[in-house]
């Protein structure tokens, strides 16, 4: 996956998401449409509302906004860093296309039954387990018991969020997409051979907790006391079926809305699993190709670092076979001035004397240096570890 480092100038930014949806430009700078949203407001730039280019094409959107003024401390540039996403693979994403295709053909659309009948084995541990568990400090509560999904509601959403997971269950049963859980609360569904983790969530909000009359006294004495703000959480009835992880682009959540709930969302889920597949198996595919690149990089240094250190070693022993040459050379010669300085002073050489013993040493320690009294044919390269 390649890397890009973008600088956008604010009123740049401000022209680009008034000129086409968020969606569309997030993808092109390999945003999600949640993260170019949160560059938008650390900008303090305004940007479209919800329905705003469906009420554009009917030509009765509203002006836009002009944009504010930009505080003391506030930026002026965003700096993020693109990614240029890899191409899906085509034979996956034929099987996505088929399957999309399918999704959302009428008669396989997944319906939610407030009372269906005997419920999946899933949802009656996840539900015993919620039924047993106490809130945690936003008010919510979630299964502690193994093999249970992944859900996190107030008490009073449970029989609806368990009609749900039932719903979505049997569905992914149904398409053959396996679903499992773990010893830690995950839940997670294999789609065209990628796992995700998924999970059902109640949105809440919070404010700031007003301290009691005793909790401002003991403030006042001690400064430090509640310097960090407490909150009150309150849980909202909405819920969220999420796929967990960060993507790249790619939608991830699906949240009840003023014109939505989750019940009539679940095909769209399931198509978002699909979807995420393709783009986490392209990414995936690019890894072991970046993989592949840097072993063959490696295997590559690797080799020229085994040459350069055999050409080192030729090299050194060379240098010996020609230092020892040489050496060679001079004793010999030093050997045929002795020679001559015996024969000029008449003195006998006697194999058995001390100077014939030397004649006969010296002659075998020069021919034993000499690389060129042994055998030639036997001078080679240096491989590996072995010397010459």
């Amino acid at each position: 996956m390649a890397y890009e480092t973008i600088r956008l100038k604010r009123e740049e930014l401000y022209e680009q998401v008034w000129s086409r949806p968020l969606r569309d430009l997030a993808k092109e700078y390999g945003l999600s449409d949640v993260g170019l949203a949160k560059i938008c407001r650390r900008l303090n730039i305004p940007a479209p509302g919800r329905g705003y280019w469906a009420k554009k094409d009917a030509g009765k959107a509203p002006p836009r906004p002009p944009m504010p003024s930009l505080g003391k401390g506030e930026q002026s540039e965003a700096t993020f860093t693109k990614h240029e996403l890899p191409p899906p693979d085509p034979v996956q994403m034929t099987e996505a296309e088929r399957l999309i295709v399918s999704e959302k053909a009428p008669e396989n659309r997944v319906a939610v039954d407030s009372s269906p009948g005997t419920p999946h084995v899933l949802v009656v541990r996840t539900e015993k387990s919620l039924r047993a568990a106490k809130p945690d400090e936003t008010g919510r509560i979630r299964p502690r018991a193994k093999g249970c999904f992944d859900v996190r509601i107030a008490a009073g959403s449970i029989d609806r969020a368990m009609h749900i997971v039932d719903a979505l269950t049997r569905a992914l049963e149904a398409r053959k997409f396996p679903l499992a859980t773990d010893d830690n609360q995950a839940t997670r569904i294999t789609v065209l051979g990628i796992s995700h983790e998924i999970s059902l969530e109640e949105n809440t909000t919070r404010k700031v907790r007003e301290l009691t009359p005793a909790e401002r006294k003991q403030q006042e004495r001690n400064s430090w006391l509640y310097r960090t703000p407490q909150y009150d959480y309150l849980v909202t009835g909405r819920l969220t079926l999420r796929i967990k992880g960060y993507g790249n682009g790619e939608r991830r959540s699906w949240s009840d809305g003023k014109h939505q709930r989750i019940e009539d969302c679940l095909n769209a889920f399931i198509i978002g699993l699909i979807q995420a597949s393709v783009r986490a198996h392209a990414e995936q595919l690019e890894r072991e190709r970046w993989q592949r690149e840097r072993e063959e990089q490696e295997r590559r240094r690797r080799e020229e670092e085994r040459n350069r250190r055999l050409e080192e070693e030729r090299r050194a022993a060379l240098d010996k076979q020609v230092d020892a040459w040489r050496k060679s050379r001079q004793i010999r010669i030093y050997i045929d001035a002795v020679h001559r300085v015996v024969a000029d002073k008449n003195y006998p050489i006697n194999p058995e004397s001390d100077l014939g013993r030397w004649f006969a040493w010296v002659s075998r320690y020069v021919d034993s240096l000499d690389p060129l009294c042994g055998d030639l044919t036997k001078l080679r390269l240096i491989e590996g570890e072995d010397a010459m």
